[in-house]
């Protein structure tokens, strides 16, 4: 086999080079603007990840929830609280869904909306296999959240990984 080798030049022009080396700083420093501006969402989005957590999840959800974002396995969980793992388990799922529907019926916002929302389910339909898909009573949960939790809980947590908050979630 031969492979051929093209040989690259390269030429530097220095910033004082350029016609304008104004440009070059406000490039930049809009860069930094738009880093710095993100990192603020993304605490402030944290931070309201946080207080919903503390107000809808019970004392063993936070903890198995903030363990898993620690970055700690199921199985270390369940032995640092002295549980077993399958309530581990349940205590995460339950935690998140009660976060995911608190958001869906209260701060939609957080998730981009209720477009957003109508954009997970919709995908959610294409793309999961046939016994996964929403059933008529969660979608009716879905879009009028206040009627039955129960439903909405399981359908938030059927629609998540396509609600870019879920993410954030452990």
């Amino acid at each position: 086999m031969y492979f051929l080798q093209e040989k690259a030049n390269i030429h530097e022009t220095l910033f004082s080079e350029l016609p304008d080396p104004e440009w070059a700083a406000e490039v930049q420093q809009s860069q930094q603007e738009a880093s710095l501006v993100e990192q603020v969402s993304a605490q402030q989005t944290r931070q309201c990840l946080q207080r919903i957590i503390e107000q809808v999840c019970s004392t063993d959800e936070r903890r198995v929830i903030l363990l898993q974002e620690q970055g700690e396995r199921l199985e270390a969980i369940a032995q640092m609280l002295r549980l077993n793992p399958s309530t581990v388990r349940t205590h995460l799922m339950r935690g998140r869904a009660k976060v995911l529907a608190y958001i869906v019926q209260h701060e939609p916002a957080l998730v981009g909306g209720s477009a957003a929302i109508e954009h997970a389910i919709e995908r959610h339909r294409r793309e999961s296999n046939w016994r996964d898909q929403l059933t008529v009573k969660e979608l009716d949960a879905l879009r009028h959240p206040e009627r039955n939790q129960r439903l909405l809980r399981k359908a938030c947590l059927k629609i998540a990984r396509f609600l870019w908050i879920a993410q954030l979630l452990p």
